[in-house]
This record gives C-alpha cells, structure tokens and sequence, in this order.
C-alpha cells in the first residue's frame, strides 16, 4: 500500500512517470492488491487508455471480491465501510471510463450513482489521484 500512496502522490504532483512506474511496482511486490489495480485503471483512464483501464478495472473487481469474502469470513468489522468506499469508486470509474469511449447514455447512470454515494469525491465526474488517496 505504501507503494500505491507513493504512486498516488506523486500522480496528484503531476509527476505522471514516476506514478506510473509506481503503480506498476506496487503490482509487482503485490500482485493481488486491488487498490493497486483500482489506481492504475483511474491512472489509465486519465491517459485514455481506454483498454488498459477496462482491464485494471476488472483486476480490481475480482481481487477486491475476494478480499472483502476474506475479510468477512474474519468477522473484520471495516468490511461494510470498505466495500461502499471500494463500490463507489468501482461504479463511477466504470461510468468515466464509458463516457470517454462515447457511450453516454450507459455511463450516466453510473456516474449518478457515484455522485450519490460519494457526493464530494464524485459531484465532478471523475476521481483524481488525491482524492483516491
């Protein structure tokens, strides 16, 4: 995670390389860390990298589910929190990620929703690296 925040900090400071090659570092040290993945699919949508972001997108998905039946399976008390925060995030990247690639009317919903949930991080459209921090 440490590597993630790094990454994170550096892609709020601008600094798009070094964020980049630390998303992928955080990836290489972890690679079932779903947040990892969660950054790099909004990193990529940033860039337009519309492939590379579905992918990351459903990385994070499919880790995140198996993190959170994990978690629960613990009886960790964070798991509710953690999986409104990680859904919230998960829908409205989906929703951005439609509406560069065109597909308005499938990305709205899902941007709605977002903003609803999280209505200062999502009430613009899109999540920048400091408020995924």
């Amino acid at each position: 995670m440490r590597v993630v925040e790094s990454g994170l900090r550096a892609d709020a400071d601008g600094e798009f390389r070094s964020a980049q090659s630390r998303y992928e570092r955080a990836i290489q040290v972890d690679a079932y860390n779903p947040y990892a993945y969660l950054a790099l699919a909004r990193f990529a949508i940033q860039r337009g990298d519309l492939a590379a972001a579905n992918n990351h997108l459903e990385r994070a998905s499919h880790l995140f589910r198996s993190e959170i039946e994990e978690r629960r399976a613990s009886g960790d008390g964070e798991t509710a929190e953690l999986l409104a925060l990680f859904r919230v995030h998960l829908k409205g990247l989906r929703g951005a990620l439609l509406a560069i690639s065109g597909r308005n009317f499938d990305a709205e919903p899902l941007l709605e929703q977002a903003n609803r949930m999280a209505p200062t991080v999502w009430g613009d459209g899109s999540l920048s690296a400091s408020e995924l921090r």
